[in-house]
C-alpha cells in the first residue's frame, strides 16, 4: 500500500510513504528527497526523516539503504571493497586506540561525519568528525553474523534474483535495468601522485580461502564476480571524500569500508528522535561516494535491499502486535 501524505498549504511538500511486510515486520519505507553536501538537501533528508518517525511512532528500527562508494585495498582480497558488494555499518573490528573516553575502552561508531573545510583537504587540519552508533546494535549484531556465516546460504543473492524479475516488466530503458553490469565495467585505478593514475587489477581470492575469500565468492555464473557482503564503518564529508588522498587518510584513519553522501542529518533525526536500533546498508555503485557514476548504481541499490531484507529476515517475530 503507497500512501500520500500532504504537508499544509503553506508548503509544496509532501511524504509518499509505503507500507508493506518483511518476513514478519509490518515495514513502512520512504524516498529521501535529495542527499549530498549542500545545506538544501540536508536539511530536507532530516525533516523527512524526521516526518516518517513522527507519523509512524511505532517505529523500533530503521534502516538506511542506498548507495556508497567502495574504499578498495589493492593487494587483499578479504579487505578488498568492489562495485556491486554491499557494506553494512558496523563497528570497526580493530578499534581507533586514540578513541578513549575517560580511560575506558574506545567508543565505537558504525559511521562517521566529518565536518571539515579545510582547504587543503588533510586531517591534519582542525575539523569536527562525528560518531554515531545506535545504544541498541542488534541490527549490527544480526549483520555481521551475516557477514560472517560460512555455511554456504546466501539468501541476498536470492532476493537480488527475485527483485530482477519484478523489476524486469517495468521496460527496456537504461534507467530501469537493474542487472549487474559486466565485470569490465569495474576498472580499479590507484593514484600515484600529481593528480596521476594507473589501473590495476582487482586482488583474487585464493582458493585456499586462507585470505577468507573462496571459489563462489570469486565468481558467480559466466565467471563474473558475485556481491560480497562486508561489516565495518561507513565515512561521509565533502572535503575530504572529494580527495583521492585525503579520502584514503580519512578511511585508513577511521577503518572505513566506504564512503558515501551525507546521512549525518538523518542520523540526527534517528538519534533525537530516540530510535535505538539503526542501521545503514550501502551497496557499491563508484569508488568515491556512490554518486559519481549511474552505471552501477541500480544494482548496487538492489544488492542492498536484498541485504536488508536477509537482516529483517533474521530478525526475531515482533511481539507487541
Amino acid at each position: 500500500m503507497t500512501w500520500l501524505r500532504n504537508k499544509t498549504c503553506s508548503t509544496s511538500e509532501s511524504n509518499v510513504y509505503t507500507l508493506g511486510n518483511i518476513g514478519a515486520h509490518r515495514i513502512v519505507s520512504t524516498k529521501l528527497p535529495s542527499v549530498g553536501s549542500t545545506r538544501e538537501a540536508m536539511t530536507a533528508a532530516g525533516n523527512t526523516t524526521t516526518r516518517l518517525l513522527g507519523t509512524f511512532q511505532k517505529v523500533d528500527y530503521v534502516f538506511i539503504v542506498g548507495v556508497a562508494g567502495g574504499i578498495p585495498h589493492y593487494t587483499d582480497y578479504r579487505r578488498h571493497v568492489r562495485l556491486g558488494d554491499v557494506v553494512i555499518a558496523c563497528a570497526a573490528t580493530v578499534q581507533d586506540p586514540t578513541n578513549v573516553t575517560n580511560g575506558n575502552q574506545p567508543k565505537p561508531y558504525c559511521y562517521v561525519y566529518s565536518s571539515s573545510n579545510n582547504n587543503n583537504n588533510e586531517l591534519k587540519g582542525p575539523c569536527e568528525v562525528k560518531g554515531y552508533y545506535p545504544t541498541d546494535d542488534c541490527l549490527q549484531t544480526i549483520g555481521r553474523t551475516i557477514v560472517q556465516n560460512d555455511d554456504g546460504k546466501k539468501p541476498w543473492l536470492q532476493y537480488v534474483q527475485e527483485g530482477l524479475q519484478q523489476l524486469s516488466g517495468r521496460g527496456g530503458h537504461a534507467e530501469h535495468d537493474f542487472a549487474r553490469p559486466a565485470p569490465n565495467t569495474d576498472k580499479l585505478y590507484m593514484s600515484i601522485g600529481n593528480k596521476n593514475v594507473i589501473e590495476v587489477a582487482h586482488p583474487i581470492a585464493q582458493l585456499d580461502g586462507q585470505d577468507g575469500g573462496d571459489a563462489t565468492d570469486a565468481s558467480g555464473a559466466g565467471g563474473a564476480p558475485q556481491t560480497r557482503l562486508h561489516a565495518g564503518p561507513i565515512g561521509s564529508g565533502y572535503d575530504l571524500v572529494r580527495s583521492d588522498s585525503a579520502r584514503t587518510e580519512y578511511a585508513q584513519a577511521y577503518n572505513l569500508l566506504a564512503t558515501d553522501s551525507e546521512m549525518n542529518s538523518v542520523l540526527d533525526s534517528v538519534v533525537g528522535n530516540c530510535r535505538e536500533a539503526f542501521i545503514l546498508v550501502k551497496g557499491i555503485a563508484d569508488y568515491k561516494d556512490g554518486t559519481t557514476s549511474r552505471k552501477w548504481q541500480n544494482y548496487a541499490s538492489l544488492a542492498a535491499a536484498a541485504v536488508m531484507k536477509t537482516i529483517v529476515c533474521a530478525m526475531d517475530a515482533p511481539t507487541n502486535v
